[in-house]
């Protein structure tokens, strides 16, 4: 780069970028952007943390997702995302309901003939 030597040729271009950059941010100043803060604070973007008002419980921002389905025999095992561990919903071979939104432990002591956590699915798994 011109005949420097490399360490004289770098600070030169860092101190080139340098008196660039703030040529270019006392043109730019951000007085003159459109942007304006808005009026009411709670209408739009994220809400704040210690904002009252947009606190909800727990429970209703959690929507459970199908984790699958097992189908025996005698029954029918549907699987949902639960806020801390799986839930279970399970039907007798009529569709009729045994028990909805329980969690394993639950399973277990509702219907003991029913082990959630020896079942497995008949197809294989792409892991």
């Amino acid at each position: 780069m011109l005949g420097l030597p490399v360490p004289l040729a770098r600070v030169l271009a860092v101190g080139l970028g340098v008196v660039t950059f703030l040529a270019v941010a006392s043109i730019i100043s951000p007085g003159s952007s459109v942007a304006t803060p808005a009026q009411d604070q709670h209408a739009g973007g994220f809400p704040l943390a210690n904002d009252q008002r947009s606190v909800q419980p727990a429970e209703s921002v959690h929507r459970p997702l199908s984790l699958g389905v097992l189908d025996g025999r005698e029954v029918r095992v549907e699987m949902w995302s639960g806020p801390i561990a799986p839930t279970y919903s399970i039907y007798d071979a009529d569709g009729r309901v045994m028990l909805s939104g329980a969690r394993s432990d639950e399973v277990y002591m509702t219907l003991p003939d029913i082990d959630i956590r020896s079942m497995m699915a008949d197809v294989p798994l792409d892991f």
